[in-house]
């Protein structure tokens, strides 16, 4: 799972997804929307009898969090929580398949990282990349994480503004669809999704489409229940 924002248990539940299925959790950085779910959801997973450990992943003060907040609830995990920096690679294997997660630093206000999420595959004692999916949170364009997100089969990419708010974006930290576009062209992503939409843009989300396709036409909105054939 990459962030847990408030409401995150809801779309599980929505999706058939019990939350013990979840082997690991990565956090871009600690603004609410990234993080406020996250609490609940561990608890849920106690509540659910989980026993095998969770691998947490985020920025240095994720861990401080946490453990503030299950010493307010009272709230003792009755599993391992292993958490890790983001100067650690993560891979899960299992016979001749293996899932890799990179973390890299991207261009935001706070602490913040993206994931590169890469499916591999032994064939004929061959490993071979089977699908490559980038997330970036929430940046503004630089030129820092781009060498992880090449050649992104999908690329889920900040594009909170229009490029007529462009200052605002970078000022804060974001990016404009036109900006997540450029960088779909320049790192050869196939498809590439636009996520972290300004409610100012609700019912005007074809303006940043149109923005972004004018650019990498292979790119659709981030919306809820969106699915991705890899």
């Amino acid at each position: 799972m990459l962030d847990a924002g408030e409401g995150v248990q809801l779309e599980l539940l929505s999706r058939g997804i019990g939350p013990s299925r979840i082997t690991s959790i990565h956090v871009t950085h600690m603004h609410g929307d990234h993080v406020f779910g996250l609490p609940g959801l561990l608890q849920s997973m106690g509540m659910s009898s989980r026993t095998r450990e969770l691998v947490v992943q985020g920025p240095s003060s994720l861990r401080e969090y946490l453990e503030m907040v299950f010493r307010v609830t009272g709230f003792t995990p009755p599993y391992t929580i292993s958490y890790k920096g983001c100067q650690e690679s993560i891979e899960f294997a299992e016979l001749n398949a293996a899932i890799r997660i990179e973390c890299f630093r991207v261009c935001h206000e706070a602490e913040s990282y993206g994931y590169a999420v890469t499916g591999i595959k032994r064939k004929r004692g061959v490993l071979e990349r089977v699908f490559k999916v980038s997330y970036t949170g929430d940046t503004r364009p630089c030129d820092d994480y781009l060498p992880y997100i090449t050649e992104s089969d999908v690329l889920i990419h900040d594009a909170t503004f229009a490029s007529s708010m462009k200052d605002e974006a970078w000022r804060f930290g974001h990016s404009t669809a036109k900006d997540a576009a450029i960088v779909a062209q320049r790192t050869h992503s196939k498809l590439l999704v636009l996520f972290h939409r300004s409610s100012r843009f609700k019912g005007k989300e074809s303006i940043l489409l149109t923005e972004a396709r004018s650019i990498h036409s292979n790119t659709v909105l981030g919306v809820r229940g969106l699915r991705v054939a890899l």
